[in-house]
């Protein structure tokens, strides 16, 4: 695949918005490869770190999924995710003051979408599994991000800096115990459970990350280096998949379970 500047595709925000799933792409919206193709990676890294979860939630094999390597994975995973979620943003600012708009507008929309899936699958995981649900998962910090993310938008070096405190916070907080589950939320530790925790400390930390690296690498809707990705049907697919990687993160975890079930291994009702 040759090497393809801002113009050449269209670039999308975050972890994929509810308007970005491959269906209403607009030319105004540029793309950039290499984005695509490692979000398309970081969001089949969660494919399969559920299957192993799934593997082990229905006792069908034994795996420890709160350490060692599975866990890693996992949080690797996350991590990519996330700090794509910052180099986006930085991406969609720049964009929107080119073409003279409010970007806090555009931001408090794809917050409110965001949030309104998250209430979707705090619903759906309330219902079922039937044991804890995802209360403050990724797609639920990702909409508050969102909206974090806009109050750094302007700044560099201070995101970098700011950045690495918020992820020492993170570890700071981790170690105090709470009950208010607002608390639990900024990243204290609690006995409340929830099938998915993604806090805001340390994770609005990789997001700032994010930001910073996006405006190294990326400056008026372009390129500050250059990349040449091969033009294998490998990472067509990954790109596909990071296009349309808020509809895989949705529709996975029910097509795993509902194969599980059919192989007479879950009891969904």
């Amino acid at each position: 695949m040759k090497m393809q500047n801002a113009s050449d595709k269209m670039q999308n925000d975050g972890i994929n918005t509810p308007t970005a799933l491959g269906k209403f792409q607009n030319n105004s919206q540029k793309r950039f490869e290499e984005i695509d193709i490692l979000r398309g990676i970081a969001i089949l890294m969660v494919v399969v770190f559920h299957i192993f979860y799934d593997l082990n939630y229905f006792h069908i094999a034994s795996f420890d999924m709160h350490s060692g390597a599975l866990m890693l994975f996992g949080r690797l995973a996350a991590f990519i995710l996330i700090f794509i979620v910052g180099i986006s943003l930085h991406l969609s600012h720049e964009r929107a003051n080119a073409q003279g708009k409010n970007s806090f507008l555009k931001y408090a929309k794809r917050s409110l979408g965001l949030f309104a899936i998250a209430a979707l699958i705090s619903l759906a995981t309330y219902i079922y599994p039937h044991d804890g649900f995802i209360f403050f998962g990724i797609i639920h910090f990702i909409a508050l991000a969102v909206l974090i993310g806009y109050f750094f938008l302007d700044f560099y070096y201070l995101n970098l800096a700011v950045g690495i405190l918020f992820i020492l916070a993170g570890e700071v907080l981790s170690q105090m115990q709470t009950s208010n589950i607002f608390l639990f939320i900024l990243g204290m530790n609690s006995n409340f459970y929830t099938l998915d925790y993604y806090p805001i400390f340390p994770w609005i930390g990789i997001v700032l990350l994010g930001m910073f690296a996006g405006k190294s690498l990326y400056e008026k809707q372009e390129r500050k280096f250059s990349i040449c990705i091969p033009n294998a049907k490998i990472m067509r697919f990954f790109d596909l998949c990071g296009q349309n990687s808020l509809l895989i993160y949705i529709v996975h975890q029910p097509i795993i379970i509902c194969i599980l079930a059919m192989l007479g291994y879950a009891h969904i009702f």
